[in-house]
């Protein structure tokens, strides 16, 4: 069965679900092509004040998120090392308690009701519970003082840490519902500026390509490609914006022995201008994409093979 298509559903968000750095990615790119032509440009500076702050928002969103994952993770390690050597711990204070107490005396049954079990089988909660359940059966005996100091230490590390895991998986929670929100709007705001820049240039809309990474959206952020090329023919590598064109660089591979020729345009049909970067055959080389024209203007990447019997064979990998 095919898949149903909708000229009505919002591509950003269909091409960005469930992956924040591809959003990022493209918002900073339609974000960052705008300003170049804003101060230009009404309908650019337009759509470029609308979609700033998204992606700023999205941007500070997803950090916020990493970082409470990143502290939930630390809290449950902290309890759980307190767990693993509850065994040990376990030890040490009815060592110091026999010393009080003999283990078949009443008093020490009474501590104990349950042996070493509920301290070390269960759920975390009843662990707690456990060492809690001890410091109430010691109450005020103050041959147990002592070591009562040390056991209500060990239940407030171990309350410590298990309230502040919860209360990150919370924040997690509330900064993940946040940053899916961001991303939603980021989307919202560039398909509408979609419509506002389609709007604007309705005659010739193949203007608005250079504000929209298409390549990005539908490689899922390819950033190597390999293309073959008849003998004197030319080929689209990828057409792409880049967000710091000036100093973007790209690692060219030939892949056979016919030379070929890297070079950008304007429009998908460009043919080769005086600047070009030429390949040898067999041989890789790193080069600025502004070597191969005019990046600001030009974001059409192509490939000629110079060679008159040859197929040509590259490998062009975004750095």
């Amino acid at each position: 069965m095919s898949k149903k298509r909708s000229i009505f559903k919002n591509p950003f968000e269909a091409a960005t679900r469930g992956n924040y750095p591809l959003a990022i990615f493209i918002g900073k790119q339609h974000r960052d092509s705008l300003f170049i032509d804003s101060a230009t440009s009404p309908i650019a500076k337009t759509c470029y004040d609308l979609i700033a702050s998204k992606v700023t928002n999205l941007e500070t969103a997803e950090g916020d998120f990493l970082s409470q994952k990143d502290k939930q993770g630390g809290k449950v390690a902290t309890f759980k090392e307190l767990e693993t050597g509850m065994p040990i711990t376990l030890d040490e204070w009815q060592t110091e308690i026999k010393h009080v107490y003999k283990v078949e005396s009443i008093e020490y049954n009474v501590l104990f009701p349950n042996g070493n079990a509920p301290f070390t089988i269960g759920k975390q909660q009843h662990k707690m519970d456990a060492v809690q359940t001890l410091l109430k059966s010691i109450g005020a005996d103050a041959s147990l003082a002592t070591i009562k100091i040390v056991i209500q230490a060990f239940y407030d590390a171990m309350t410590l840490a298990f309230n502040t895991k919860d209360t990150s998986k919370k924040s997690t929670y509330n900064d993940s519902m946040a940053v899916e929100f961001a991303r939603k709007e980021l989307c919202d705001v560039m398909e509408g500026n979609f419509g506002k820049l389609i709007d604007f240039y309705y005659k010739t809309p193949m203007f608005v390509a250079k504000y929209y990474d298409e390549a990005a959206m539908r490689r899922k952020l390819q950033k190597s490609f390999i293309v073959s090329v008849n003998p004197m023919k030319t080929k689209n590598v990828f057409t792409r914006t880049f967000a710091n064109p000036d100093t973007q660089e790209l690692q060219f591979t030939n892949l056979t022995t016919a030379p070929l020729r890297f070079f950008l345009t304007d429009i998908r049909t460009g043919v080769i201008s005086l600047l070009y970067i030429e390949v040898p055959g067999m041989a890789t080389v790193t080069r600025l994409l502004s070597n191969c024209g005019d990046p600001a203007t030009q974001t059409f990447l192509k490939v000629m093979n110079a060679d008159l019997h040859t197929l040509g064979k590259c490998r062009v990998k975004v750095l």
